[in-house]
């Protein structure tokens, strides 16, 4: 299941994401965590179930409601196997950073699920018409 979290939808309607302006970044989770429609933040995400934070996302970009940013490399990445990627508002406040999109899948539909061994890793964004996501 990889989806956009409907508090997302709500907050792209009203007050608006603030895609270019924002500090998005993502968070890498395992299997403790499971995805629920009814998260918003990203105080949802229990602690334990992060395996690692990205810096703010690069060379954002927003066409026809299409979000995309640069991909994502992380140093020497280790922890529990990886099994999710979450992107998120970061506002420095846990409570107050909202979720955007949960993924599960690669592109290809595979399930995600690797293991960091501490070798560094690359999330690579779609480059096809969706790119990240779509509004």
């Amino acid at each position: 299941m990889s989806d956009i979290y409907p508090s997302a939808r709500e907050l792209a309607a009203t007050t608006g994401i603030g895609w270019a302006s924002s500090n998005i970044k993502i968070v890498l989770v395992d299997v403790a965590y499971v995805y629920d429609p009814a998260h918003d933040f990203l105080n949802d995400v229990a602690a334990g179930a992060r395996v690692a934070t990205s810096g703010n996302l690069t060379n954002k970009t927003t066409t026809n409601g299409v979000c995309d940013a640069d991909d994502v490399s992380f140093a020497a990445l280790s922890g529990d196997d990886v099994t999710g990627i979450i992107v998120y508002v970061d506002s420095g406040v846990e409570a107050t950073s909202s979720l955007l999109v949960y993924y599960d899948r690669l592109s290809t539909g595979s399930l995600i699920n690797f293991s960091p061994g501490g070798l560094d890793a690359t999330v690579r964004w779609s480059n096809g018409s969706t790119k990240m996501f779509q509004l």
